[in-house]
């Protein structure tokens, strides 16, 4: 799992038998129903992500891509995040981990 992706979480388990039931049904639903979308889900918002921030990264040393008054508005937004994705770019990762049935 990237560093990007969040656990997901349906919120504290409910106390009494029958909220608990609910509760793990609800969670019992969602991984056969929905776990696969939310995690590609994450996994795409995590590629948008990077190509943000490599566009940012680029003007930042000085490539010019895009507007500066465009990179300080989203400057903020960057900051948060930048220790993760520094590590998501350092990770070696094989394509054929990412995508094993392409030869």
């Amino acid at each position: 799992m990237r560093a990007y992706a969040r656990k997901f979480t349906l919120g504290p388990e409910p106390e009494g038998f029958w909220a608990k039931l609910r509760y793990r049904l609800r969670e019992l639903l969602f991984g056969f129903f929905l776990y696969e979308f939310w995690h590609e889900l994450n996994e795409q918002r995590a590629r948008y992500a990077d190509t943000m921030n490599t566009l940012l990264l680029g003007e930042f040393i000085g490539i010019p891509l895009l507007n500066s008054v465009v990179t300080l508005r989203l400057l903020p937004y960057l900051l948060p995040d930048l220790q993760d994705w520094k590590k998501r770019q350092a990770e070696d990762v094989e394509v054929l981990e990412r995508h094993p049935d392409i030869h």
